[in-house]
């Protein structure tokens, strides 16, 4: 039975993946203007758990939760300065780029790396956030999201990678 319910969950969560645009796109897309209400549909935790300046950035990880098997991460990017394009920044697939794959928490308690779950038995897609080739001026704030499977209950924080934006450690899961 429970292996139902973890399959029928990880499926509703693959299917609230929402994609932010044209994935086939090249990294050379046009650029188009956003505003600082610009974001993808990712779940919003409470509040700011962890902060940090990486470049012309601010990131911010705005929840860790726990709910059984899964822990969700999810973060906020604000471009302070300049321009910022997300496409390839945190993806394992560096010719797609298309999403936030490569990012992964760091048990430092057991010494494993938890990857970012994926659908079809760990083959398909991601269960993140999908990202739009899309340049973001001064001002924007881009939300994306993560699905993991869950440290051991005994682990309260991670170490959080989120690639080329930087890392953040002993974020708490709540």
């Amino acid at each position: 039975m429970r292996r139902v319910l973890a399959v029928l969950g990880v499926a509703i969560l693959a299917g609230a993946v929402t994609a932010c645009g044209d994935e086939g796109k090249s990294p050379q897309a046009e650029r188009k203007a956003s505003t600082g209400s610009a974001r993808t549909q990712a779940p919003q935790g409470d509040g700011v758990v962890a902060t940090h300046t990486s470049g012309n950035l601010k990131v911010e990880v705005t929840g860790l939760r726990r709910s059984e098997r899964f822990v969700t991460l999810t973060w906020n990017v604000t471009v302070v300065s300049g321009s910022w394009n997300a496409w390839g920044q945190m993806s394992t697939e560096q010719l797609a780029g298309g999403d936030v794959a490569a990012v992964s928490l760091i048990d430092t308690h057991n010494g494993k790396r938890h990857r970012v779950a994926r659908s079809a038995g760990g083959t398909g897609d991601c269960v993140c956030t999908k990202v739009a080739n899309q340049v973001h001026d001064p001002g924007a704030t881009v939300s994306f999201h993560a699905t993991f499977a869950a440290p051991p209950p005994t682990v309260s924080k991670v170490n959080v990678d989120l690639v080329k934006l930087g890392a953040f450690t002993d974020v708490p899961i709540s």
